[in-house]
C-alpha cells in the first residue's frame, strides 16, 4: 500500500481530511490498521488533530502540519508528548466519557466498559490507555 508523501496540500484541513479518510497512508512502523476515533479532540488545554486506535488497542495521536507551517519540529514533538502524557494519566472511563464520547457518538459508535483497563467501540476495537505518538 502507498504511504503519504510530502506534497502540496492547499490547507492543513485538506490534509486532515485525507488522513482521516485513509489513515493507512500514514507511514507507521509495522503498518498497523487504524480506525480514526475523533478529530480535533480536546486533550488537556489543546486539541489533537486526530486520535485513532490500532487493531491492537493502542491509541495513536496524529498531529498534521504542512511543510510551510512555521512551527518547529521540536514544538510539534512537545505538543504530541503533552497529549500522550495527558492520555496516560486518564482512567479508561474518563477516556471514554470525558474525551471520546461525543466523537464516537458523532460517528454512530457506542462504547461499553469491558473491564478496568479497556473500552470497546462499536467498530470492534478495544482501546487501552497506552498510546503511540
Amino acid at each position: 500500500m502507498a504511504s503519504l508523501v510530502p506534497g502540496d496540500y492547499p490547507t492543513e484541513a485538506t490534509l486532515h481530511d485525507l488522513v482521516e479518510q485513509t489513515p493507512q497512508l500514514l507511514p507507521l512502523a509495522g503498518s498497523p490498521r487504524l480506525t480514526v476515533l475523533g478529530r480535533e479532540v480536546r486533550l488537556g488545554t489543546g486539541r489533537v488533530d486526530l486520535i485513532a486506535v490500532e487493531s491492537s488497542g493502542r491509541l495513536v495521536i496524529v498531529e498534521v502540519k504542512l511543510a510551510g507551517n512555521s512551527e518547529t519540529r521540536r514544538a510539534v514533538v512537545a505538543q504530541v508528548l503533552s497529549y500522550a502524557a495527558y492520555l496516560q494519566g486518564l482512567a479508561v472511563g474518563q477516556l471514554e466519557t470525558a474525551v471520546l464520547a461525543s466523537h464516537l457518538a458523532a460517528r454512530g459508535w457506542a462504547t461499553e466498559a469491558v473491564g478496568r483497563r479497556r473500552v470497546r467501540t462499536a467498530a470492534g476495537r478495544r482501546v487501552s490507555p497506552s498510546c503511540r505518538a
